[in-house]
C-alpha cells in the first residue's frame, strides 16, 4: 500500500506514525492557553506523564504555556511544578529552552516529521547562534542530516568555533615555584586546622562555655575542612610524584 506523505505523517524505522492522531491540544501546538493557572499546570502535567511517542511535540507545547503564564505575570511556576507535581528543574529548563530559541510551531512539526527526537532538539537548543542552528535544522529537513546525528554535528560545529587551545607559556622555574607555594599553603592550612581543633578541644571541656550543639557543628565543620585539606594533598603528593619521575627520567636521558 502507498502512502501520500504530508506534514501530519512520519515515517522512522520502517513504522508510519501519523501526529493528527494526537488530541488537538498536543496537534495544535499554538492552541489558546488556558486562562486559568490549574487547567495549565493540569495540561502541563499531562504532557509530562503521557508517551514519549510524541515527546518533542507535547514538550514543547509544555515549555510554549509556561513562557505565556510567565507573559501573564503568573509567579512561582517552574516552583510549583517542582514542589507539588516533583518534577526536576532541569526537565523543565529543558522544555522552556528548546521554546525559546525554537519558537516557531511548523518547524518544530516540520523536524518531528523528519524524525527529529527531544532528544535532538535538546542538543539543538544548546546551540548558542541563530544562524548555526538553523545550519543543522536545514540540513535535517532537506534530507543531508538523519536526526540520530545531530547531537553529533552539534558538537563538532561546538568544537570548530572554540577559541584555539593557548599554548603553555609558563617556564618550569616558574612552575616549581607555583608549585612549592601551593604546598605551603596547604601545610600551613592543615597547621591552622590542628590548633584550631586542640582549642576547641579543650574549650568544649569546659561545658559552662560550649554547647553541645556547637561543639557538634565544629566538629562537622573541622571533619569537612580536613577531607578537602587531604583531597588536595593527594592531588598535590600526586603531581609532585610526576614532577620527580620526569626529573629522574630527564637525568637519566
Amino acid at each position: 500500500m502507498t502512502i501520500e506523505k504530508n506534514d501530519t505523517i512520519i515515517e522512522k524505522n520502517d513504522q508510519i506514525l501519523d501526529i493528527s492522531e494526537l488530541d488537538p491540544v498536543t496537534t495544535d501546538l499554538e492552541a489558546p492557553v488556558p486562562k486559568a493557572r490549574k487547567e495549565c499546570i493540569d495540561e502541563i502535567c499531562n504532557n509530562f506523564s503521557s508517551s514519549f511517542r510524541y515527546s518533542a511535540i507535547k514538550f514543547w507545547r509544555i515549555g510554549y504555556i509556561i513562557s505565556e503564564l510567565q507573559k501573564r505575570g503568573e509567579k512561582n511556576v517552574v516552583e510549583e511544578l517542582m514542589d507539588k507535581e516533583g518534577y526536576e528543574k532541569r526537565y523543565i529548563q529543558y522544555t522552556m529552552a528548546v521554546y525559546k530559541v525554537m519558537p516557531d510551531p511548523e518547524e518544530v512539526k516540520k523536524l518531528c516529521v523528519k524524525g527529529m527526537r527531544w532528544t535532538h532538539f535538546r542538543h539543538l537548543a544548546s546551540i548558542k547562534q541563530p544562524e548555526d542552528r538553523k545550519q543543522i535544522s536545514d540540513k535535517v529537513l532537506d534530507g543531508s542530516l538523519d536526526p540520530i546525528d545531530v547531537p553529533t554535528a552539534v558538537q563538532n560545529l561546538k568544537q570548530s568555533k572554540a577559541p584555539p587551545t593557548k599554548p603553555i607559556t609558563i617556564t618550569p622555574a616558574a612552575f616549581v615555584e607555583k608549585f612549592t607555594a601551593a604546598v605551603t599553603f596547604l601545610e600551613n592550612e592543615l597547621n591552622a586546622l590542628e590548633i584550631d581543633y586542640e582549642n576547641m578541644m579543650n574549650l568544649a571541656a569546659d561545658e559552662d562555655k560550649t554547647s553541645s550543639a556547637d561543639f557538634d557543628r565544629f566538629k562537622a565543620a573541622a571533619k569537612d575542612a580536613k577531607q578537602t585539606l587531604d583531597r588536595v594533598s593527594t592531588k598535590l603528593k600526586f603531581v609532585a610524584e610526576r614532577l620527580y619521575k620526569d626529573v629522574l627520567e630527564e637525568e637519566d636521558d
